[in-house]
């Protein structure tokens, strides 16, 4: 870590503006913005994991246990920036680094843009985003649509749904055109290179390495994607339990059975062409500020030559459900499933 000078620090808390000496160096604010699954939840269970670490060497990332990931609330919180990285730092003066993470941010900047430069005198701000292949992403995507019991159909049906484009990636390219405009210092990333590494990708940026309990973090899989076998059998009880039922399924066979290898389902070559006209022009604005070897590109290999579908009518499902009920009540299969769940408690302990 760099020497630094003792920060002389005085507030005018009416103007929300911070006054620093010249002759010292600003403090760095890191915000991770996403993008979703590119390894969030693994880097953000580290953070905290870490933080009394982090803490001893003047390095906050100051841990929210309201949230289950990340230590900023974006949902529904329009002024998140002022109202939760501003007063966490206001709040906590002595720090040298402040590291912030959501891994939704990069849908809700507008907040950042519009009081950013307010700050920018006195704090260096440095967003951190991971991007991911187009057609990566509109898989993991799905995978995460599935798992969340909010879509029970295919996988082409659900590119088709969302008209061929990762909406999260042209968020992506529109933040990055107004971090450019504003002059504010951003570092990209590319999970469909980095892999498994970009925990350390984005520790070194932040030059935190040496302070991470990696060999404690007992997180190092964390909402993992499911096989092809997983994610037909969600798709298939969505239509017959609801919503519900498949999230309490698809965590369980998540935090369970961590180690399962996870599919890239097949998809059809008419509909990796359309993806590309309709991606090509935010891979190209994001390309251009990525070294070459760090390109987004439009290749996909799938792993399984599976495909998923439903294929059941409203009056299959009706019989489907019918059935099921019955049996779950003739053969007291309520009190098998309690069963289960007290093994999987136990195991988990």
């Amino acid at each position: 870590m760099r020497n630094q000078q003792k920060r002389v620090l005085t507030y005018a808390f009416s103007s929300r503006i911070f006054v620093y000496s010249s002759k010292v160096m600003k403090p760095t604010v890191f915000i991770h913005i996403g993008l979703g699954k590119t390894g969030t939840s693994a880097f953000q269970a580290l953070l905290k994991h870490s933080s009394q670490s982090l803490e001893h060497s003047k390095i906050l990332y100051k841990v929210n246990h309201e949230l289950s990931n990340g230590n900023v609330k974006a949902a529904r919180c329009p002024n998140w920036f002022e109202e939760q990285v501003i007063n966490c730092i206001e709040n906590n003066p002595s720090f040298n680094k402040y590291i912030f993470s959501n891994e939704v941010l990069h849908k809700a900047m507008s907040p950042f843009f519009e009081k950013a430069t307010n700050y920018c005198n006195n704090l260096d701000f440095h967003i951190l985003l991971v991007l991911k292949n187009p057609l990566d992403h509109i898989s993991s995507s799905y995978q995460q649509a599935v798992k969340g019991g909010n879509w029970s159909e295919g996988f082409e049906e659900y590119v088709k749904n969302i008209q061929y484009k990762s909406s999260a990636l042209v968020k992506a390219s529109e933040v990055i055109a107004k971090l450019d405009e504003m002059h504010i210092k951003y570092t990209l990333y590319n999970h469909s290179i980095v892999k498994y590494n970009i925990v350390k990708e984005l520790a070194s940026t932040m030059e935190i390495c040496d302070f991470l309990n990696e060999e404690n973090n007992k997180s190092n899989i964390i909402n993992r994607s499911m096989s092809s076998s997983e994610v037909q059998l969600l798709v298939f009880l969505r239509s017959i339990l609801g919503k519900k039922e498949v999230i309490k399924i698809s965590n369980a066979l998540i935090k369970t059975l961590p180690q399962i290898k996870s599919d890239k389902l097949p998809l059809g070559q008419d509909c990796i062409d359309r993806v590309k006209d309709a991606m090509n022009p935010s891979v190209e604005h994001i390309n251009s500020r990525l070294q070459i070897n760090n390109h987004l590109n439009f290749a996909y290999s799938p792993t399984t030559s599976s495909s998923v579908s439903n294929g059941l009518n409203d009056e299959q499902v009706n019989v489907i459900k019918a059935v099921l009920s019955n049996s779950l009540l003739r053969s007291n299969s309520l009190e098998s499933i309690r069963s289960i769940k007290n093994q999987m408690k136990r195991q988990k302990k």
